[in-house]
């Protein structure tokens, strides 16, 4: 039987691991956390559950789509659109497609003119260029500026005019084919499902890797291939490479009275520190307990907790003493950096029998990294 050794049960790791299992590998899974998933990971407690950080998933990714794991994830959706105010009014703009309410507002010229929403209508039909996703909107105006860019900086976690756009025009792909939701238990549900049946062992930190063995604070391990699938920094540090540059996000909870927030939507935020807020627990009500309404807020800076509590009550129009702080996460390597020039996969193969696997060869999403996961694995089988 051939043996694998997987090191990270992140998404791509876990994927790459199931992957080989099916094909009758031995395999098993070095994980130097107390946990699995690595950023897509939920804390529970008080009743409450917090993400790390506010995430989304997309049943149709076709990564999803083809390990069948979508209904047992218990998907909530999240409305096919988001709320914005312009002008001291609120707008809605989203998918007319999913509901007919959004269609007044972008229709609307507040939201930006026709001209301009055709021409972003034109980037998603058309092939994309190859350079930064800022100049291939720049005839999109000011529904780009105004609408759009809070929104997806929030989606790319960094400012959305420097990312390369052809991954960017990758991603709006995935949103319109999909209603992205939340599992009713949190994030964490997902790598918990693709975990099945996998030899994972926990707190075994990777000191060094050569072509036949792993060596680990637990002891040696060896195996016929290796995958690195670690987080995208720890990858280049056992590869002996430099740094890759990677976005960084803090996201906070607070908690209110249950009857304080009823929206379901997306708030994308101009004029605060924070790019959006939502109160997740209307999506999925196990977030939060009976009585409590969980919101989720993110930002691009670092804020104490004074600053968030205000900036958050601002954005909801309650007083700061409505709001009680409970979580701050500081994810500092959030998604690495996308750049132009960047092709949609990169190269995975080290040497004839080591591999990585992750986002940072992919897109920069739960799509990228279980997609790269599922190439390592594959590449592996049919080599031997």
């Amino acid at each position: 039987m051939p043996s694998a050794i997987i090191v990270g049960a992140g998404l791509a790791g876990l994927n790459c691991a199931r992957t080989l299992h099916e094909r009758n590998f031995d395999v098993t899974v070095l994980e130097k956390s107390h946990q699995i998933g690595g950023r897509v990971a939920t804390d529970y407690e008080e009743g409450f559950q917090f993400d790390h950080g506010f995430q989304v998933i997309n049943p149709a990714y076709s990564e999803l789509k083809r390990l069948k794991l979508t209904k047992a994830l218990e998907l909530k959706v999240l409305p096919k659109g988001f709320e914005i105010q312009m002008s001291q009014k609120r707008y809605l703009v989203g998918d007319p497609r999913r509901s007919l309410k959004f269609l007044k507002n972008d229709l609307s010229f507040q939201t930006g003119s026709i001209k301009e929403k055709l021409a972003f209508l034109r980037f998603i039909l058309d092939k994309p260029k190859n350079q930064t996703f800022g100049k291939s909107m720049q005839r999109c105006g000011s529904f780009y500026t105004e609408v759009l860019k809070g929104f997806l900086d929030g989606v790319f976690l960094t400012d959305s005019d420097q990312v390369s756009s052809e991954m960017a025009h990758e991603l709006l792909q995935w949103f319109l084919k999909g209603n992205p939701g939340v599992p009713s238990r949190g994030v964490a549900v997902l790598p918990r499902l693709l975990a099945q049946d996998l030899d994972i062992r926990k707190n075994s930190e990777v000191l060094e890797i050569k072509e036949d063995s792993v060596s680990t604070n637990q002891g040696i391990f060896r195996a016929d291939v290796i995958v690195i699938a670690a987080d995208p920094q720890s990858t280049q540090k056992l590869l002996h490479r430099p740094p890759l540059q990677m976005n960084e996000s803090w996201t906070w909870y607070h908690s209110v009275d249950s009857q304080a927030i009823q929206s379901k939507y997306l708030k994308v935020l101009r004029n605060n520190q924070f790019l959006n807020t939502i109160a997740i627990s209307n999506i999925a009500d196990k977030y939060a307990p009976q009585g409590s309404t969980l919101i989720s807020s993110t930002t691009l800076m670092k804020l104490t907790d004074l600053q968030a509590t205000q900036a958050v009550s601002q954005a909801w129009q309650l007083s700061p003493s409505d709001l009680r702080f409970l979580r701050r996460y500081e994810i500092h390597d959030s998604l690495p950096f996308h750049a132009p020039g960047k092709p949609l996969i990169s190269a995975q193969r080290i040497s004839q029998r080591l591999f990585v696997a992750g986002d940072a060869y992919a897109i920069p999403a739960q799509q990228g990294a279980l997609k790269s996961g599922r190439l390592a694995a594959e590449m592996i089988i049919a080599d031997l």
